[in-house]
């Protein structure tokens, strides 16, 4: 226990764990997978730019999965997880951006193929997850 006077440590009633409630931060999950203040940032608040984005980072992510499992060499497949990465930055789809990374250290590293493959399900899992979030987010005719 820390040496602070008891006076500056003022004592606590921790309620028990059955009768505590969690308020989502959020009701939408697109709000819990897009990080729609960066997005906001990069469009300088700019509504029909913000839909443009995540419209283009989906179609991207809708190819690059496929693209990436039909790479025949490591170079095709660090040039379509650097755009795919640097594309789902912009959209502020940073578990996208994160599974590239590590993508890209898989190659990098000279992982074998079934490690790789692991590693590009996890991609595939977080693209599936951030284009679920666009589509609540963009309206059908918006794309």
């Amino acid at each position: 226990m820390s040496t602070l006077p008891q006076k500056l440590m003022p004592s606590v009633e921790v309620p028990d764990a059955a009768s505590v409630t969690f308020m989502p931060v959020s009701r939408s999950p697109a709000r819990a997978v897009l990080d729609l203040v960066q997005l906001a940032r990069r469009s300088r608040g700019d509504r029909a730019l913000e839909l443009e984005l995540l419209g283009q980072f989906d179609r991207q992510a809708l190819l690059a999965g496929a693209r990436l499992r039909a790479a025949a060499d490591a170079g095709a497949g660090v040039a379509v997880g650097r755009m795919l990465a640097a594309t789902a930055r912009i959209a502020g789809a940073f578990a996208v951006a994160a599974a590239c990374d590590d993508y890209l250290a898989a190659l990098g590293d000279g992982l074998p193929v079934h490690d790789r493959l692991r590693v590009l399900d996890s991609l595939d899992a977080e693209i599936v997850i951030a284009r679920a979030a666009i589509s609540d987010l963009v309206p059908q005719d918006g794309r």
